[in-house]
Parts: C-alpha cells; sequence; structure tokens
C-alpha cells in the first residue's frame, strides 16, 4: 500500500507493564499488516502523578495500593501475559517505584533524533528485566548512550528544567482527551483504540484507518 497516511501516537508511561505487552502487540501487527510503514511517535502519561521525585520503595507501594494478595495474582497474570509475547517480566528485581517524568523528558528529546523506539524499550527493559530505577538521572543518562544519545548532554538536561514544561503540557494533552487507561492509541489524531487488543485486532483496524485516509486523500 503506497502512501497509507498513517500516524499512530501511543500514549504510555514506562512504568505501567501493560504498556510493555501493549508495544509487543503493536510491533506484531505492524509485521502482519505489511507494508502500512506508520510514522510512530511515543507521547507522556504520569500513571503517579503524585508519586515523590524521588520515587519510593516498590514493596511498600504496592501493597499500599493493592494489598499482598491482590498484587500476587496481578503479577502473575502480567508474567503469563508477558511470556506471550517474549517478555521475561522480573518484578523481583524491582527495589523502587520511580517517578516517570524524566524519563518522559528523555523520550521527548529522543523524538528530535529519530530513535524514541529504541529510548523506550531500554527504559522498560531496564525496569522490568533488570529492575533499574529509571527515575535515576545517572541510569537514564546510561540508557540514553546505550539509544544513541549523548549521555552527557541528557544528564545536563536532566538538571536543568529543560523541557519540564512541555512535558506537562503533553500529559495535560492526554487528560484532555479524557484518557484514563493506558497504553492508549491516537491514530491520525482522531481514533483511539487500546493498545493492549491482540495484534490481530490492531493491525485490521489499522489497514482500514490507513485505507479511510487514502481514499479521503
Amino acid at each position: 500500500m503506497a502512501d497509507p497516511q498513517l500516524k499512530i501516537e501511543i500514549i504510555l508511561d514506562v512504568i505501567c507493564p501493560w504498556c510493555y505487552i501493549g508495544k509487543r502487540r503493536l510491533e506484531r501487527a505492524l509485521e502482519i499488516a505489511p507494508g502500512l510503514d506508520p510514522i510512530i511517535s511515543w507521547k507522556p502519561y504520569l500513571l503517579e502523578p503524585q508519586m515523590p521525585n524521588e520515587g519510593m520503595d516498590r514493596q511498600a507501594y504496592i501493597e499500599s495500593k493493592y494489598g499482598k494478595e491482590e498484587a500476587l495474582g496481578l503479577f502473575e497474570a502480567l508474567k503469563e501475559a508477558g511470556s506471550e509475547v517474549g517478555i521475561p517480566f522480573a518484578f523481583e528485581h524491582i527495589a523502587r517505584m520511580p517517578n516517570s517524568l524524566d524519563a518522559h523528558r528523555l523520550i521527548h528529546w529522543a523524538e528530535a533524533e529519530k530513535c524514541q523506539d529504541e529510548v523506550v524499550e531500554n527504559l522498560f527493559m531496564s525496569h522490568f528485566v533488570e529492575g533499574g530505577d529509571i527515575g535515576d538521572r545517572e541510569l537514564l543518562g546510561d540508557l540514553a548512550a546505550m539509544s544513541g544519545l549523548d549521555a552527557n548532554q541528557i544528564r545536563s538536561w536532566l538538571d536543568s528544567d529543560q523541557d519540564v514544561n512541555t512535558v506537562k503540557g503533553s500529559i495535560s494533552q492526554a487528560s484532555g482527551l479524557g484518557i484514563k487507561a493506558i497504553p492508549t492509541l491516537v491514530i491520525n489524531r482522531l481514533v483511539l483504540l487500546t493498545g493492549i487488543e491482540a495484534p490481530e485486532l490492531l493491525a485490521e483496524a489499522f489497514i482500514n484507518i490507513a485505507e479511510s485516509a487514502a481514499n479521503r486523500a
């Protein structure tokens, strides 16, 4: 399909395990719908907007939010869903629940360098598989370097207020769209889909939307 006119914006938080699963399902959907070649960008959402800047002990967070018994069932379900898409979740390695605002700033800067996908993947992998504290600016600099960015420049920006208001503005825009669950896909700025749909359903939706856009053009 030539010129599919498909733009997909994924609204996510990198501390959300369902968003990692959604990324894998999106990748699979694009594999089974070849030729679309959409423009993809990653947009911020704060799952825990009241999280302290320094984050908090993860076990204390989990127990206060879910309780021990409910958390056990939730994480087992997540591990099962993750294994279906090749994600080896290791929740037991995570010591701290981070504030993800700085991670979103890094994702924002990565867009200009066309390496958003690499940054998002490295953030997810660090947090959910390796147990990294992705609120830590030193670690964010390392992950930036792994993604092809200048670690020293990124750390310098993180130590300033660079683009804090820009990212917060994007988060407010997501709230203005009525988004309350993530991941959410905004397609061609009009159509909203949940990002955890089965890849086959996502692929069908992408093809239909792209064809409609091409016909209108």
